[in-house]
């Protein structure tokens, strides 16, 4: 658990971690039932993680390597180092997109967002994105732009963080754009 008082924890009191719009809820029932555009759990994970956009490998975290001194960091730096809630938070948000009963990208609609990278033309490649996003359920779509700017504001801080664009969207992509499994569909058993 969190050692802070704003900890997960009281995150998770908070909102009630099995209300809806929570892990393993359907990201409209959040939507409809916390009257907002992104479920609460996210939002709130996403303003703690925005307000330590310096910590190291935010959403993939090494083992730290141990301190060389007593009072220096893993990274040679005086100090601690980052408090574990930050990372904890994250997994916090990895683990309520993981557990949605369906993707933020619905499995309809994946196949399309690969083609497009085919398309070479910026603006045609642009416009079908914006088809794309456009075709998804209401509560996805804000889901989808929520995070985006979020992923955005983490990207922007990439020369503390280490997250760039390409290690985040190793981490998201599989989380956002999830294939249908074996058994979601027994027929492919």
């Amino acid at each position: 658990m969190l050692r802070s008082s704003n900890g997960l924890a009281d995150l998770l009191a908070r909102i009630g971690a099995s209300a809806p719009g929570h892990i393993g809820h359907p990201l409209d029932e959040g939507v409809r039932q916390n009257h907002c555009f992104v479920p609460l759990l996210l939002q709130l994970c996403c303003e703690a993680v925005e307000s330590a956009l310096d910590t190291e490998y935010l959403y993939k975290a090494p083992v730290p390597a141990p301190a060389k001194q007593p009072g220096v960091g893993a990274q040679g730096q005086r100090g601690s180092p980052p408090p574990a809630d930050v990372t904890e938070v994250c997994g916090v948000l990895k683990a309520y997109l993981t557990r949605l009963p369906m993707p933020v990208v619905v499995p309809g609609l994946c196949a399309g967002f690969v083609a497009v990278n085919a398309v070479r033309d910026s603006e045609e490649r642009v416009r079908r994105v914006a088809q794309l996003v456009a075709a998804l359920p209401p509560a996805n779509r804000m889901v989808l732009q929520y995070l985006l700017r979020h992923l955005y504001q983490v990207a922007q801080h990439s020369r503390k963080n280490k997250m760039t664009v390409g290690a985040l969207a190793a981490v998201f992509a599989p989380l956002l754009f999830r294939p249908p499994s074996v058994a979601d569909h027994p027929a492919l058993a």
